[in-house]
């Protein structure tokens, strides 16, 4: 499959929203939760013994990276991968990259099994039903999808 490079669009289209035009219910719920954050850190600097579960790790953890794939930065694809794999006992992972035959030879030419999958559908269904499994999708820009918009979901 070959790259998917975007055309360039008017990005004024793409332009967000001001705070002020945003629903009232996503202003509460961001301040809702920033609340209960507060609240959740107070509570653990009073406790003495900190919070058993949080020390343990993960028996399963699905992990999705957005990646733009680019030559010259091959090797830190490759790192994140590996330090995905150490976060529990069963990670699974999804790459969606815009050249997924080329970053799943670039994984398997470090040593880790990757496959190639098309549908996000299967992806996922992979992810849960084979464990461990690094799976690169091919990123599909719909219709008005702003050309950055893949490079901008990994920052």
């Amino acid at each position: 499959m070959a790259p998917v490079y975007p055309r360039l669009l008017d990005t004024r289209a793409f332009r967000s929203a001001p705070p002020v035009t945003q629903p009232f219910k996503q202003r509460a719920a961001a301040s809702l939760g920033a609340a209960l954050h507060r609240a959740d850190v107070a509570r653990d600097r009073r406790s003495d013994t900190g919070s058993p579960a949080a020390a343990a790790a993960p028996d399963f953890v699905i992990a999705a990276v957005a990646h733009w794939r680019v030559p010259a930065r091959a090797e830190y694809l490759v790192g994140t991968v590996a330090s995905l794999r150490s976060l529990g006992k069963v990670v699974s992972t999804a790459i969606i990259t815009n050249d997924a035959e080329a970053v799943a030879a670039t994984l398997r030419a470090s040593g880790q099994d990757a496959t190639v999958i098309d549908s996000l559908d299967l992806a996922a269904r992979t992810l849960i039903k084979s464990p461990g499994t690094v799976l690169c999708v091919q990123w599909q820009p719909s219709r008005g999808t702003h050309p950055f918009r893949l490079t901008w979901e990994h920052k």
